[in-house]
């Protein structure tokens, strides 16, 4: 956890509440230690840069689902109803339809 912290600027607090709240999942080994890929690592410092730009774990956990799915927000689509556009410039659903409101 300590390389972890190094890597991604977050703190083992912050880690392990980000992991319990499903925005990242970790592997463990059988003795229960996290095992961090560098697809983790990933995962973290875009949970920390999100968390720079003032978004709370909600919005962070439609941002990170919308990234999986191949969107990103569109250049100017900011917080409510902003449109959301898939890999090939397509415009899709807006954040909130993505996590069923």
């Amino acid at each position: 956890m300590g390389a972890a912290e190094r890597l991604t600027g977050l703190t083992q607090r912050q880690i392990r509440y980000y992991e319990a709240k499903g925005l990242v999942r970790l592997a463990r080994s059988p003795s229960g230690q996290r095992l961090l890929t560098a697809r983790d690592i990933r995962q973290l410092r875009r949970i920390r840069w999100l968390l720079q730009q003032g978004h709370n774990v909600h919005t962070m956990r439609v941002i990170l689902a919308a990234d999986g799915a191949g969107l990103q927000p569109q250049r100017g689509a900011r917080g409510n109803g902003g449109q959301w556009v898939n890999n090939k410039g397509r415009s899709t659903a807006s954040p909130r339809t993505v996590v069923g409101r």
